[in-house]
């Protein structure tokens, strides 16, 4: 396995929106925005070329995971026991 690690810097900010009740998603540790609140980006990817095989990114596709929604492949919801492979572009 090959991996480029590289420090991350800050970017710049955003400002926090109000997520709708019952929507916050708090899995793997993650932490609900606060609105109005300043939040500081982060560039730490490093570059894509031609040579980049892939990245590894672990989402959950189960339903109020942090994926986001439903695979967009079958449009379906999978548990975190089942492994599923995206590839994003």
């Amino acid at each position: 396995m090959y991996s480029e690690a590289q420090q991350c810097r800050p970017s710049g900010r955003i400002s926090g929106k109000e997520v709708p009740c019952g929507q916050c998603n708090q899995e793997n540790d993650s932490d609900c925005c606060v609105q109005g609140q300043m939040y500081t980006t982060y560039e730490c990817s490093p570059s894509v070329s031609t040579y980049t095989k892939a990245y590894l990114i672990l989402n959950s596709f189960q339903k109020g995971g942090d994926g986001g929604g439903p695979s967009y492949c079958d449009n379906q919801y999978h548990s975190d026991d089942t492994s599923v492979v995206a590839l994003s572009i």
